[in-house]
C-alpha cells in the first residue's frame, strides 16, 4: 500500500518552535514521557511554585496540549495529568512537565504514519481500556480509548472518569461504553465520507466481565447498578454497531493512554498505535 506520513513537516516545525521558544532545544532526552507507575498528587502549601513560576508553568503545558490532541498520542496520558494541577502546580508539577519536553526533545520526528491497504477497505478497529481507582485523591479511573484506521490511530482520549467505579469491572464498563459511543461517531463520519462500515466496529478489550456483560444481561447484585451503560454498550453489540474481542495487556494499545509506563510497553503501544511499526526497519 501507499504510506502516507501526516503532516510531519508541519507537527516537527510546531515542536521545533516550542522547544526553540522555550530555549529547550538541547534538554537531555528521556524516553518515556513520565516515570513508570508514577501518579501525581496536589502539591503543599510549601511545594507550590510562585505566581510566576506557576504562569510559566501554564504556558508551557499550553504549548503541548494542541499537540498531545492532534498529533502526539504518546504524550497525552502525560499533559491529560499535569492539567489537573494548573490551577495549583508545584515543584513536582513542573518537573513532571519538564520530562514530558525531555521526552519530546528525543522523538521529535515522530508522528502518525498511514498506510494502505491491498483490498483497499477501510476498516475501522478501536481499544478500550480504563486504570482502575487511578486517582489518589478521589479514587476515580482513567478512561483510554484509540481507534485506528489505515494501521494509525485518528481518534485518542485520556481522561479520567466522571464517577467512582465500584469495581474494575465497572471502570471497564464505563471505559468501553465511552468507546462504543466513539465509533457510532466514527462511523457516521466514515459513511458521509464514503467509507461505510459494513461490519461491527472492533472494539479490543481486556477484561473478561465486561465482555461478557456487553452481551449477556447481568444481573447479579453488584452489577444491577451498571445497567445504563450496559445497556447502551449490549444494544450496540446487538445492532450489529461493535463487538467487543478479547485482547492482552500486553496488546492492549489503549493501556498507554491510562497510566505511565516502562519504556519498553510504552514504546511497543506508541509505535503499533502512531504507524511506526509498519515502516521497514
Amino acid at each position: 500500500g501507499v504510506r502516507l506520513v501526516g503532516s510531519e513537516m508541519c507537527i516537527r516545525d510546531s515542536l521545533e518552535t516550542v522547544l526553540e521558544r522555550l530555549g529547550y532545544e538541547n534538554l537531555k532526552p528521556r524516553n518515556t514521557p513520565m516515570v513508570a507507575g508514577q501518579r501525581l498528587t496536589k502539591a503543599s502549601d510549601d511545594e507550590l511554585l510562585s505566581d510566576e513560576e506557576a504562569t510559566e508553568f501554564r504556558e508551557q503545558l499550553g504549548s503541548v496540549q494542541y499537540l498531545s490532541c492532534m498529533t502526539r498520542l504518546d504524550i497525552s496520558f502525560a499533559v491529560s495529568e499535569l492539567s489537573r494541577f494548573m490551577q495549583r502546580p508545584g515543584v513536582q508539577h513542573q518537573q513532571a512537565l519538564k520530562r514530558v519536553f525531555r521526552y519530546l526533545s528525543g522523538t521529535r520526528d515522530r508522528g502518525l504514519t498511514f498506510c494502505g491497504t491491498a483490498d483497499g477497505k477501510s476498516v475501522l478497529i478501536g481499544y478500550s481500556d480504563a486504570d482502575w481507582s487511578n486517582d489518589p485523591h478521589t479514587s476515580k479511573s482513567i478512561s483510554g480509548l484509540v481507534f485506528m484506521l489505515h494501521g494509525a490511530a485518528i481518534s485518542w482520549r485520556s481522561k479520567s472518569q466522571e464517577i467512582v467505579a465500584m469495581s474494575t469491572a465497572e471502570a471497564e464498563l464505563i471505559a468501553a461504553s465511552r468507546a462504543a459511543q466513539e465509533a457510532l461517531y466514527l462511523r457516521t463520519m466514515l459513511r458521509d465520507l464514503g467509507y461505510e462500515q459494513t461490519e461491527p466496529t472492533t472494539i479490543f478489550e481486556d477484561n473478561d466481565a465486561c465482555i461478557a456483560m456487553s452481551k449477556n444481561p447481568v444481573q447479579r447484585d453488584k452489577c444491577k447498578h451498571f445497567d445504563r451503560r450496559d445497556n447502551f454498550l449490549r444494544d450496540n453489540v446487538e445492532r450489529g454497531h461493535v463487538v467487543l474481542v478479547r485482547k492482552g495487556t500486553k496488546e492492549m494499545t489503549a493501556d498507554v493512554l491510562t497510566k505511565a509506563l516502562a519504556y519498553l510497553d510504552h514504546d511497543r503501544h506508541v509505535r503499533h498505535a502512531m504507524g511506526v511499526g509498519n515502516l521497514p526497519s
